[in-house]
């Protein structure tokens, strides 16, 4: 589950130089670490999951971490001049019937010298995908389909996050403290 690239849309990275170093994440979902969502069958039970390889909030972590270096904002150690925590308040996928993924995201930017936030936001990304005469439902629903909405919605969240002109503000005016 990776990031990949930023949208052409997205600053030039060299507007921007590494800054940011990712501080913590911080997983408050109810689920387990590892569980992404699951194909269910007609009454809601579960018939296929999906859960990840390593826990969640590291998943995120990298994916934030590619989408800042991708930026060229991605600062290697915590005594740069912005820490980011990210909390996951929700990233899950479900297939009843469609395919739909969710994510919702808080960023919080403090200033590592003096302990002082700079920034907070909180983004959420949502896509359904598929069509109820889709030919893969329950049983024969493709998890990795499943996984590549997920995918596209935590990039679209993450994008969200990045691209808001105030994010940008907040770093410029924080990286020139």
């Amino acid at each position: 589950m990776s990031y990949s690239a930023p949208p052409a849309e997205a600053l030039p990275a060299a507007e921007h130089h590494p800054v940011i170093a990712i501080k913590a994440v911080v997983d408050d979902r109810t689920n387990g670490s590892h569980w992404l969502g699951a194909i269910r069958g007609g009454y809601g039970n579960p018939l296929k999951t999906l859960e990840t390889d390593q826990p969640v909030k590291d998943v995120v972590a990298q994916a934030f971490s590619d989408a800042l270096a991708a930026r060229g904002m991605l600062a290697k150690a915590s005594t740069e001049s912005i820490e980011m925590t990210i909390t996951i308040h929700r990233f899950d996928c479900n297939q009843y019937v469609r395919r739909e993924a969710h994510a919702d995201f808080e960023i919080t930017l403090t200033n590592a010298h003096t302990g002082t936030p700079v920034y907070s936001d909180r983004v959420t990304a949502d896509d359904v995908n598929g069509s109820v005469f889709a030919m893969d439902v329950a049983i024969f629903g493709s998890v990795d389909k499943l996984r590549m909405v997920a995918v596209g919605t935590m990039r679209e969240a993450i994008d969200k996050a990045l691209d808001k002109p105030a994010f940008l503000a907040a770093i410029a005016s924080a990286g020139a403290a």
